[in-house]
């Protein structure tokens, strides 16, 4: 092989290792980029799920006041219902009340008549003019005949006052409920309202995982495709250094070959120059030394 051809092999030997390198680079560069993507998503998966289970929460929390507003509407329906119901006992006493005292002719209330008497009684004590006396005793009497026909009718305002308290006690506690509702239901839609943001911000890192595992994958398969390139290139490599070595084998084969032609050349003019009597320079004489510790080495059996 000239030596033009063998620094060719060198010049492509240079030109193929400048390529492998510069494929290594691209190599670090793309696997540096991908494990940053994968990183990226990793940490949006993480963020995922802290959310989802931020989720759950909410949402068992959401359901818990659902529920107990449920409960609680359906326990206001109950006391409204009651109310309604006695309610209209009220309405039955009253006119019960109402057709008694037209009956007979009550004016006032039992208590207040027993009142009416007490105080007329007092006056009676203290008076000193026998004909108003008289006429005050006359009233009293009528007052407590009116007591006595009113004691009829006491039950019937002790029913009525008893429903009434009844009442007021059921919608004291419909209001407490009604109260209760508000808040609880305020409670659990701000619980809905935090879900359905969460559940939106979950939905906008999904996309951004998807789109960072794309990254990932495009540069994976990019990163793949450079490691073959860069596999293929060092076989061409080490194929350039093999047809180097080879160039290298054949031409020190051939420097040797032509060193043994000429040195046996010279050994034959040697020879034929003692057959002749010819007189050796000191040149022929290393020669013909030489030639015979050669065959002194063969004959001993050394190298």
């Amino acid at each position: 092989m000239s030596d033009n051809t063998q620094g060719d092999l060198y010049k492509e030997l240079d030109e193929q290792k400048g390529e492998v390198l510069a494929l290594r680079s691209r190599l670090n560069e793309l696997d540096e980029q991908k494990e940053g993507w994968f990183e990226k998503r990793e940490a949006l998966s993480r963020e995922i799920n802290s959310l989802i289970r931020q989720v759950r929460e909410l949402k068992k929390r959401r359901d818990a006041f659902t529920a107990e507003v449920k409960e609680l509407k359906k326990r206001r329906t109950e006391l409204n219902s009651s109310i309604k119901e006695k309610a209209g006992d009220i309405k039955k006493v009253r006119a019960e009340r109402d057709e008694l005292i037209k009956k007979l002719g009550l004016k006032k209330t039992p208590s207040q008549l027993r009142q009416d008497v007490k105080r007329l009684e007092e006056q009676v004590e203290i008076e000193v003019d026998f004909n108003k006396e008289q006429r005050i005793m006359k009233i009293i009497k009528q007052k407590k005949r009116q007591v006595s026909e009113a004691e009829k009718v006491s039950d019937v305002w002790e029913r009525a006052g008893r429903l009434s308290a009844e009442v007021r006690k059921l919608r004291d506690e419909a209001e407490g409920v009604h109260q209760t509702i508000q808040r609880k239901a305020a409670e659990s839609q701000r619980l809905h309202e935090q879900l359905i943001a969460k559940s939106k911000e979950i939905d906008e890192l999904k996309k951004k995982e998807e789109d960072a595992y794309t990254k990932f994958s495009e540069l994976k398969n990019e990163f793949m495709n450079v490691n073959d390139q860069l596999k293929s290139k060092l076989v061409k490599v080490k194929d350039v250094k093999l047809r180097i070595d080879s160039a290298a084998s054949k031409k020190k084969a051939e420097k040797q070959a032509a060193e043994k032609k000429l040195i046996d050349e010279k050994e034959r003019t040697v020879e034929e120059k003692i057959r002749r009597g010819t007189k050796l320079t000191t040149d022929d004489i290393l020669i013909y030394q030489r030639r015979e510790g050669d065959k002194g080495y063969e004959k001993d059996g050394k190298p």
